[in-house]
Order: structure tokens, then sequence, then C-alpha cells
């Protein structure tokens, strides 16, 4: 895997606009018309936001996300207990 770096400086126009510039236009194959995800994280009170294209296909992009969560977990056990609890 090739790790790119590139830091680069823009600046928030008065109508809150940003421009994308030109180095990460290219890196992330962006063009006219193209939609972009914006995806703010908090980690330890500091915000940072991370910006990338919007993916082309929904479910190939999420396929195998939270798969770490059902880890280690009996999902027959887990809906069961579910089940019990409406009985109460």
């Amino acid at each position: 895997m090739q790790v790119i770096s590139l830091l680069v400086k823009t600046k928030v126009s008065g109508k809150n606009q940003v421009v994308v510039p030109k180095g990460i236009r290219r890196a992330l194959g962006l063009k006219k018309g193209d939609e972009l995800i914006w995806r703010l994280k908090e980690v330890d009170g500091e915000v940072t936001a991370e910006l990338m294209p919007q993916p082309k296909n929904w479910a190939k992009y999420m396929l195998g996300l939270g798969r770490e969560t059902w880890k280690g977990v009996d999902a027959g056990k887990y809906i069961n207990g579910l089940r019990n609890e409406w009985d109460r």
C-alpha cells in the first residue's frame, strides 16, 4: 500500500465555499459534478474532518464494516436474550 502525504491549505469563502485544490482533485480522481462526503471525527476533544469521494457503489463500500462488532458473539443467544426482554 502506497502512503500519500499531501498537506494543502485552503480558505473558506464569504459564501462558506471551499475550492478543492488541484493536487487533491488529481489524487482522488475528482471531476466536475462528483459528490464528496465529509466525515467528522472527535478524538480526545479534537474534531477533525475527512473528505472523500462519494462511493460509486455503497453496498461494496459498506461490505464488512462492523464485522468486529459480532466477533465472539453467539447470534442465537443474543437474539434469544432480546426476545426474553420483550416478555418482561
